[in-house]
């Protein structure tokens, strides 16, 4: 008896131990990035969008036939399984990254990346959520309208059928999922807590407006339209959206505030309805007088838009640079220029375009500090991908 006892305050020590030594490791590896960020050579945007596109396509290197692999853990240097979602939207960027850089191996790896996802669409025509290789695989909603972004992207490039015809089963599984509101109740990702009426749904309507007016079927126009409709109606103050995070509404992440102004914004163009893209613009009037000294938004924001984290969500950011630089380009719009120059020399800063860890360089991590609660201690490649957007949209905007 008194020897199971010893066994089991060995065990108990070793595993306080071994829980120790992650800890101390994960501060250690934020220390030392910590000291590599203060030292690092801020480029030009072009630079940075191109260590951004050579990150991503190491990604997609380990990643499945095409997929990109979902991040990078460098304390482990362990890389993720594909992710269906942001490699829908990732092809895209590869497109216009290959036209802007003339690399047609970027053009390649887009086509890799369509015809993945093609073999991996369910048989009711959605989109799985998380990794693939899960043993639960589920269609979800907002995986699915991201990937209809890429296969319309891929259509336009190669007019293949089979993209068109993809999209479209794509999006009548969304109507099917769609209540009578316009509200996607169904089909919530089993991966957060928070699984109905969320307002950032609204850049699957954009998808679906796309793929409405590009394929010529009516139906998905207007189911977009009810869920735009359904999604303006939860503006409580001034481009504050209720019903808008994957966790906490009451103090939503940057990163799911820029998709709903994103996909207001561009949806509202597509429609030409002022209603939505005034909407968006409410949004990026608040983020801006949310603005941090370093150029950086609070990785959580209250009803306010005042701080609710001292950390960062650098993805956030991304997606808010280029909105504002969208914002000037489609509308001769230039009142966010001098805060969008400050936030694109935050996130430049963020960016190591040399590093000793091939997994890092040109990644951008979830938080900043890596340690924050955002995709913590991990490289996502849906960071690069909005960082590298954001820096096409400022040469572009130069």
């Amino acid at each position: 008896m008194e020897m199971q006892k010893l066994k089991q305050r060995y065990w108990a020590l070793r595993e306080r131990g071994h829980r120790f030594r992650q800890v101390w490791a994960a501060r250690s590896f934020r220390d030392r990035e910590e000291t590599r960020i203060a030292s690092n050579p801020v480029g030009t945007p072009g630079e940075h969008a191109s260590a951004a596109a050579r990150w991503l396509a190491t990604a997609q290197d380990h990643g499945e036939r095409g997929g990109f692999s979902k991040c990078y853990y460098p304390i482990s240097g362990r890389w993720e399984k594909s992710y269906p979602e942001t490699t829908g939207y990732i092809l895209g960027s590869f497109l216009k990254y290959a036209d802007a850089s003339d690399d047609p191996r970027y053009r390649e790896r887009a086509r890799r990346a369509a015809d993945w996802l093609l073999d991996i669409q369910l048989d009711c025509g959605g989109i799985q959520a998380g990794t693939i290789g899960r043993p639960d695989v589920v269609p979800t909603i907002f995986n699915t309208g991201q990937v209809v972004h890429g296969w319309l992207d891929a259509w336009a490039a190669w007019r293949e059928e089979s993209y068109a015809d993809a999209a479209i089963r794509a999006c009548r599984w969304l109507i099917e999922q769609q209540d009578d509101d316009g509200c996607w109740r169904k089909g919530g990702s089993p991966r957060v807590t928070r699984k109905s009426e969320n307002v950032y749904n609204v850049r699957v309507a954009w998808a679906m407006v796309r793929a409405g007016q590009a394929l010529q079927v009516a139906a998905f126009v207007e189911a977009a339209k009810k869920n735009l409709e359904w999604a303006a109606g939860c503006e409580t103050k001034p481009g504050w959206m209720d019903k808008n995070d994957l966790w906490d509404c009451t103090q939503p992440i940057s990163h799911t505030i820029a998709y709903a102004a994103e996909g207001f914004f561009e949806a509202g163009l597509l429609l030409d309805d002022e209603r939505f893209i005034q909407l968006a613009l409410r949004t990026c009037h608040a983020m801006a007088g949310a603005q941090r000294s370093d150029g950086h938004f609070p990785g959580r924001l209250d009803s306010h838009f005042c701080a609710a984290a001292d950390w960062v969500c650098l993805t956030g950011d991304a997606q808010m640079l280029l909105l504002w630089r969208r914002v000037a380009s489609v509308l001769n719009d230039h009142q966010f220029d001098e805060a969008a120059s400050r936030l694109g020399l935050a996130l430049r800063s963020k960016q190591a375009q040399l590093h000793p860890d091939k997994g890092v360089e040109g990644g951008l991590a979830g938080s900043y500090p890596i340690s924050g609660d955002y995709q913590s201690y991990s490289y996502p490649n849906w960071a690069a991908k909005f960082l590298l957007d954001a820096m096409m949209a400022s040469l572009s905007s130069a």
